[in-house]
């Protein structure tokens, strides 16, 4: 479980070294294979930035699985603590999502989220809800099942 959405701005030496600092902070396998980013405030244009990078990071970065190390099939983003989202964010997701598709078709998961940031990812057509790519669920649990069906 990745719990430091500030990577992008605390560890120097280029995604590799952030990988590394990544990987150390992955106890274990992550849950079904799957890491889980927790954000820890509102998303907004200071730090929309580091989160995406975060993201990034993860998908190119190998975790133990039960069959060895491997990218993640799909990575779940834990938005609990996320009570607002601005424009700047939103865009920054739209990035996300072209950059998952470039790294092998990477899912993208949200959980937890609450009715006034998940309004504005519908609005801008990030959620499978308005026709977009990042799936929705009320739990990491249900997230993790789904993704154990479909990948």
């Amino acid at each position: 479980e990745v719990q430091d959405p500030s990577l992008g701005c605390c560890y120097g030496g280029g995604r590799s070294a952030q990988a590394a600092q990544l990987t150390a902070l992955v106890a274990g396998a992550p849950t079904n294979g799957l890491p889980v980013l927790r954000l820890q405030s509102p998303l907004f244009y200071a730090n929309a930035g580091q989160v995406r990078n975060a993201i990034e990071v993860i998908a190119y970065t190998a975790f133990p699985q039960p069959q060895g190390l491997a990218t993640p099939r799909a990575i779940i983003v834990h938005m609990h603590a996320v009570t607002s989202i601005d424009s700047s964010a939103l865009h920054l997701l739209h990035q996300v999502v072209d950059a998952l598709k470039i790294a092998g078709g990477v899912r993208l998961a949200a959980v937890q989220v609450n009715a006034k940031v998940l309004s504005g990812l519908n609005l801008s057509k990030l959620t499978t809800q308005s026709g977009g790519p990042i799936l929705v669920f009320d739990s990491v649990e249900d997230a993790t099942t789904h993704f154990a069906k479909e990948l």
